[in-house]
């Protein structure tokens, strides 16, 4: 991250982050190497995780309740899994200062908003609410796996929904993405959620695809002749199930629609190496690898702009 970028705003803050896995302790760890004397507080249904995330570093105290917490601070991270997002997001805008600051971090924005919708009319004072994904994780869950680097040159999609201040809200919730070291991209749910169909839960399941087709075919040797290749490609499928249940859940009609593209795609390559069409597989090569270099170099080029 460039010293360049200030820190707009959050250099004081007392920050509550709701969830300490993987994201929520990788959010507390990047944020408090820019932010020297910002106060990081944690809260989590599982103390010993919200314990292991405070010896890590990423937080100042753990919460005792989290009703108290939210009274105390002025900005609030959201990173429970989704369907704990989505039950939480009334009361955290309930009972938060009514300065206060909310972005959630889950998986998907579209059921996000709609559960904050209700709430945000009823919400008085000033409080800002904005739904977010970073783009970015590991296929390790949990604490322990956090890193401050995770966000670097990542997008951050986000959606300011409806309410008083909702141009200062997404003001804010792109300055808290750059101190991550992210690129904030602003996307409406439904965009948003179709995408990432397509660009992270299709790759997780084809990856667990990917690992269980290479069981079935490889047999017994694949156990020990298998490259590096096969260990990239199948990364993903190390990932928990407890991760990936509610997102596939809510997302089941988009998802699916990303995986007949994929089965088309697979079916068609298929057909033309049993016909011997190589003609056509070097055509899918190189289309491939046009579409990667295209995705890499606008993902590149925007975190480049971000930084200068």
């Amino acid at each position: 991250m460039s010293d360049k970028q200030p820190s707009q705003g959050f250099e004081r803050s007392n920050i509550l982050i709701v969830g300490t896995g993987l994201i929520g302790t990788s959010i507390g760890l990047a944020l408090r190497r820019r932010l020297k004397q910002v106060k990081i507080a944690g809260w989590d249904p599982a103390r010993g995780r919200a314990a292991a995330a405070r010896r890590k570093g990423a937080l100042d105290r753990v919460a005792p309740t989290l009703e108290a917490a939210l009274r105390e601070v002025d900005t609030v991270v959201l990173a429970a899994p989704l369907e704990a997002i989505v039950r939480l997001v009334p009361q955290v805008l309930a009972q938060t200062q009514t300065r206060a600051f909310i972005i959630e971090v889950g998986p998907l924005l579209a059921p996000v908003v709609a559960a904050a919708a209700p709430a945000l009319r009823l919400t008085a004072g000033e409080r800002q609410f904005v739904a977010g994904h970073p783009l970015a994780g590991a296929e390790s869950s949990g604490p322990q796996g956090a890193n401050p680097e995770m966000f670097g040159g990542r997008p951050f999609a986000l959606y300011a929904p409806p309410q008083k201040n909702r141009a200062a809200a997404s003001r804010r919730a792109q300055s808290f993405a750059r101190l991550l070291g992210a690129v904030p991209v602003r996307l409406k749910p439904s965009d948003h959620d179709r995408i990432v169909a397509a660009t992270s839960a299709l790759p997780q399941v084809a990856s667990l695809a990917l690992a269980l087709a290479a069981k079935r075919a490889g047999g017994r040797a694949a156990n020990w002749v298998s490259g590096p290749g096969f260990d990239s490609a199948t990364r993903l499928a190390q990932s928990p199930f407890s991760v990936w249940e509610a997102p596939l859940r809510a997302n089941a009609r988009s998802t699916a629609r990303a995986l007949r593209a994929l089965e088309d795609t697979v079916r068609a390559f298929r057909r033309a190496l049993e016909s011997g069409d190589f003609g056509k597989i070097e055509a899918y090569f190189a289309a491939a690898a046009a579409a990667r270099r295209r995705i890499m170099g606008i993902r590149s080029r925007r975190a480049a702009t971000r930084n200068s």
